[in-house]
């Protein structure tokens, strides 16, 4: 079953001590696949605890259209010694599946995975038609089939649309031209500095 947009309207969220992200504005039709990113602590869980009600945003709003059915992961703590990292994952995810969601949320899903199961994961997430958000720092699960990227980092939220790769060259390229502007800038300085001498 099918969605309306998801919309993302200037979404902040912001503690006590320092903002972890602000000014989220998207809006993600059916069928995306959105990969969340950022160092710990940037508020990629908060972000998807917010689609699912579970943590209101600081400023703006999220509006979730009739019709949609969140399937949501949370990131799992290997606590259980008679389960393997797999097992638990796989129960958790596979209890999800049977709710039959449009809109799959993982977080941080390849923690405590080993090969034989992440595989597994990679197959289960292309096979799956419908919306997803992923909230990881795995390149390898980052390189598969998103098509938006949401990077928080520094405080702020940023959209890119497109591949992890399209985006990692984007960002390689920002750095080389205001690694060029600083140089820039520098030469000028110096050859006003011996102007005024």
């Amino acid at each position: 079953m099918t969605h309306k947009p998801i919309v993302f309207r200037d979404v902040s969220f912001i503690l006590p001590e320092r903002a972890c992200f602000t000014g989220l504005s998207l809006s993600v039709h059916h069928g995306q696949r959105i990969a969340i990113i950022g160092n710990n602590g940037a508020g990629k869980s908060s972000l998807l605890k917010m689609l699912t009600s579970h943590i209101e945003p600081s400023v703006g709003s999220i509006h979730v259209p009739d019709g949609v059915r969140f399937g949501y992961v949370p990131q799992l703590i290997q606590e259980d010694m008679a389960l393997s990292g797999g097992q638990t994952f796989n129960y958790f995810l596979s209890g999800v599946l049977h709710t039959m969601p449009n809109v799959l949320l993982l977080d941080e899903p390849t923690n405590h995975l080993d090969h034989k199961n992440r595989a597994s994961l990679v197959r289960m997430l292309t096979a799956f038609s419908h919306t997803l958000f992923v909230a990881t720092h795995d390149e390898d699960l980052l390189l598969r089939d998103f098509d938006v990227i949401i990077h928080l980092d520094d405080g702020k939220a940023r959209v890119f649309h497109g591949s992890y790769q399209d985006f990692k060259r984007k960002l390689s390229q920002d750095k080389t031209a205001l690694m060029h502007k600083i140089n820039e800038l520098s030469k000028e300085t110096k050859q006003a500095h011996r102007a005024l001498m």
